[in-house]
């Protein structure tokens, strides 16, 4: 009976080897997705003879860990100056101490990145370039270079410095490669979006903008009553007047700040039973059609594209689990018992025939790379 029972089991395990290697070879090899680095520069001469030791130091994780505690370090002491101390006079030579100490530190770190990567490495990466301005920013800052006119206002760059903690934290990193993925699809919902409001911005002026006109209307009793806002203007100007007025009254329906008493109720305290029902299908059928159904397409277009992403740098889960190091075998024969010894030989029989066709792809590539490269071709990956 146990060898009965034995052989069926074999069978069915066959059957799932047969279906696992046919999946596999129909599965096109993916490329590795780890976390890119930049490559290590060729070793130089003069000057640059220690150019690939600086970059191998620099890209080790204890340094960049190190560089983002600093930068983050930073924002804190800038949160704290605005919260101490707001205007910066009771405590200057504190906060210009604090501001001297990171500026040093992050021009180091720059000039230390500029000189492992340079030249075309360091430029072409776009957090690089924002680490050069902030950092040239903080510098000038430092300088107490006097700025004409509007780049004065560069001064408060340096609030953008924790943006840098971007490029070092993988787990942000991604969230922002995840962002900017979604940015196409969402920015398609916004225009739609931006569309209907504006339709209901000009229909709203065309009908309500002389809504209290001479700062007074006619309620529902025959009343004629004072309608003011709190700008001392007439109603329909100051929330229909023209079409950018009209265009900020519905954004401000849209967030729900205070719509309900300050616009709507106003325009429906009258005397016109059609103006009433005209007035609530307008701002019903706009909060349906707006902050309900268009809003949600935007938030489920931006949720799909994060998670339909896959960041650069994201680990692949193999299909066997932790196939790369012995522990999984370890794991099985410790667990093993005289009762189920079988199956776990079947089990490890079957990771093994897998790795087998995970290691024939990976001949079958190589033999292509050496064969491209002896005929002096393209590489062709099969």
């Amino acid at each position: 009976m146990a060898a009965a029972v034995s052989a069926i089991q074999r069978k069915r395990y066959l059957e799932e080897l047969a279906k696992t290697e046919s999946t596999v070879a129909k599965t096109p090899t993916k490329k590795s997705t780890k976390a890119t680095l930049p490559e290590l520069p060729q070793p130089g001469r003069g000057i640059w003879r220690w150019q690939r030791q600086a970059a191998w130091v620099y890209l080790q994780s204890p340094v960049q860990l190190f560089v983002a505690l600093l930068i983050g370090g930073n924002f804190i002491a800038n949160i704290a100056e605005k919260w101490i101390d707001p205007s910066g006079d009771l405590h200057m030579a504190t906060w210009e101490g604090i501001d001297m100490f990171f500026n040093s530190v992050f021009a180091v770190e720059l000039i230390w990145n500029m000189y492992a990567f340079w030249f075309w490495p360091f430029w072409k990466s776009g957090w690089n370039v924002f680490d050069f301005v902030v950092v040239t920013i903080g510098i000038l800052n430092m300088s107490k270079i006097p700025l004409p006119g509007p780049l004065s206002l560069l001064r408060m760059m340096r609030a953008f410095r924790v943006f840098r903690l971007f490029k070092r934290v993988k787990s942000l990193h991604r969230i922002i490669l995840s962002l900017m993925s979604s940015v196409p699809g969402v920015s398609n919902g916004f225009v739609v979006l931006l569309l209907v409001m504006s339709i209901y911005s000009i229909l709203g002026q065309e009908f309500f903008m002389l809504h209290g006109a001479n700062y007074t209307f006619t309620n529902d009793q025959n009343q004629e009553v004072e309608l003011v806002t709190a700008r001392g203007l007439e109603y329909g100007y100051d929330y229909w007047g023209n079409f950018g007025l009209a265009l900020y009254t519905m954004f401000q329906v849209f967030t729900q700040e205070s719509w309900a008493e300050g616009i709507a109720r106003p325009l429906f305290n009258s005397n016109d039973m059609s103006q009433q029902f005209g007035v609530a299908f307008f701002f019903v059928s706009y909060m349906l059609c707006v902050g309900v159904a268009l809003m949600n397409v935007v938030v489920a277009v931006l949720l799909e594209k994060m998670v339909s992403h896959e960041p650069e740098g994201a680990e692949i889960e193999e299909p066997l689990g932790r196939l790369d190091t012995l522990e999984w075998l370890d794991e099985r024969l410790v667990k093993a018992v005289p009762e189920n010894l079988e199956k776990v030989c079947l089990d490890i029989e079957a990771d093994c025939l897998v790795l087998k066709q995970q290691l024939a792809t990976v001949k079958r590539s190589l033999d292509g790379i050496v064969e491209s490269v002896r005929s002096s071709e393209p590489v062709r990956t099969s």
